[in-house]
């Protein structure tokens, strides 16, 4: 699944493990370039859960024990992480900012840096790309375009949130991220 990161883009979904060959026709089948992960079960629930081994900003490994029931929800609009996890995660985020002026933080979001000074990629702004980490090796990378939200102005804001000391769900992926 891709959402897509503005109301105005269009997003996909495929299901199964087929061959998917995308319009115009081509010879090129889509699915090589994805990454598959098992999800898991929750007998309580009827969310969908992802494991992963670690997370990266900029391959530098942030943490490397097991996240086992990660939520997706396409309700929460904006990942959030358990208040540990998020503080560890934007230490490492600003480091690999270093040199990007900070502007005023946006509500609801604490980390916000001038946009003008980051520049633009192909995958959104040019910030640090952040990998999930799957245990079969593959990753989720989370480009510029679906981690920061220009919210205002020169503002761009780091879009994952504190989720609390004790949330329900250490991690939940937003639907800004899919």
């Amino acid at each position: 699944m891709c959402l897509p990161s503005t109301s105005s883009g269009n997003g996909v979904i495929f299901f199964g493990d087929e061959s998917y060959n995308l319009f115009p026709p081509t010879k090129f089948d889509a699915s090589s370039l994805f990454s598959y992960t098992t999800l898991l079960k929750n007998p309580k629930s009827a969310d969908y859960f992802i494991g992963i081994k670690a997370f990266s900003i900029s391959g530098n490994s942030i943490a490397q024990s097991p996240y086992e029931g990660i939520k997706l929800s396409t309700i929460v609009s904006y990942t959030t992480l358990r208040t540990d996890i998020y503080q560890l995660f934007l230490k490492f985020f600003k480091k690999a900012m270093k040199g990007i002026p900070r502007t005023k933080k946006v509500s609801p979001f604490s980390t916000c840096f001038s946009a003008s000074a980051i520049g633009f990629s192909r995958v959104g702004l040019h910030v640090p790309q952040i990998d999930l980490e799957f245990a079969n090796g593959k990753n989720w990378t989370i480009y510029g375009a679906n981690s920061m939200k220009q919210v205002r102005g020169d503002s761009a804001c780091l879009a994952f949130l504190d989720g609390r000391k004790t949330p329900e769900h250490s991690i939940v992926i937003g639907s800004f991220q899919m």
